[in-house]
């Protein structure tokens, strides 16, 4: 039988997961979309295509979001993996275990599959999650004024 603490790791990994995919098929389908048949959409009355629009509008402040978030997600997914796998089969071999799983997972699941999803329909995905894109852009949004910012300060060293 599997012990409770270790299904409830189990689950959080999963729906870490199943975020972490969310944010690589975002990124993806709207990279993707066409600004023009997007626009057109919006023209015609399509709201989630006007937020769409507006929300490519500033792509720093949406791919900065989308960004955090995936990384967030994912290392939350492998931190909880790491500690699961530690007590189920020690501190080194869990260790080694959890980067195995965890690599494949994340890039199998969270990365590779979303991906390759969105980008065969971008603009069905995009109008799909726009309203979800939108509200994790404002609950980051502290959080992407910070990175904004650090990142402007860097490139300003490195370029200026």
């Amino acid at each position: 039988m599997i012990d409770p603490l270790t299904i409830a790791y189990i689950v959080i990994i999963a729906l870490l997961v199943a975020c972490s995919a969310f944010f690589s098929m975002s990124e993806t389908a709207f990279t993707s979309a066409s600004q023009v048949r997007l626009k057109k959409m919006a023209m015609d009355g399509d709201k989630r295509a006007e937020r769409a629009v507006m929300i490519l509008e500033d792509y720093d402040k949406f791919l900065t979001t989308i960004l955090v978030g995936n990384n967030l997600v994912n290392i939350a997914a492998t931190s909880i993996a790491t500690m699961m796998f530690a007590i189920l089969l020690g501190q080194e071999l869990g260790s080694v275990a959890s980067t195995v799983v965890m690599t494949l997972v994340v890039l199998i699941c969270g990365e590779i599959t979303p991906k390759t999803l969105a980008k065969r329909h971008p603009e069905r995905y995009v109008l799909k999650i726009v309203s979800a894109v939108h509200a994790i852009e404002i609950i980051f949004t502290p959080l992407s004024w910070l990175f904004g910012k650090l990142t402007s300060a860097i490139g300003n060293r490195v370029g200026g």
